[in-house]
């Protein structure tokens, strides 16, 4: 019987790292322009870049099924950067569109992920 509990135990703990590593790199994904300097200098925050990232969370805000509660959005000197987690592509495509109506004529960079896995309303 106490094989059968260590093995029970092993594998929650098992299960329970999974879970938290997970979590970690879906709050703070890796940058993937880390190998090109030229990348990421494009990325710096532009000038009132609060406005537009305000304006652009705003009509996200908007959505009563908080489709986009887990997209992040960022606007640099080079364009206004959207990524997270949503759960179809008819939301990334969404999102994409509300920065372009709210991001006074910038280009736009989906780096949305589609996670049909994730529910992004209350109670997670």
């Amino acid at each position: 019987m106490r094989p059968r509990c260590l093995y029970a135990a092993a594998l929650a703990l098992l299960i329970l790292s999974f879970t938290l590593t997970r979590a970690a790199v879906q709050q703070n994904p890796p940058a993937h322009d880390q190998q090109n300097p030229a990348a990421s200098s494009q990325q710096t925050p532009a000038s009132g870049s609060t406005e537009v990232e305000k304006s652009i969370r705003s009509a996200f805000n908007q959505d009563p099924n908080h489709t986009f509660r887990s997209v992040r959005v960022q606007d640099t000197d080079a364009a206004i950067i959207l990524s997270g987690t949503v759960t179809t592509a008819d939301a990334k495509q969404q999102a994409e569109q509300i920065a372009n109506q709210h991001g006074g004529g910038k280009k736009v960079r989906n780096q949305i992920r589609v996670n049909p896995n994730v529910h992004p309303g209350p109670g997670l």
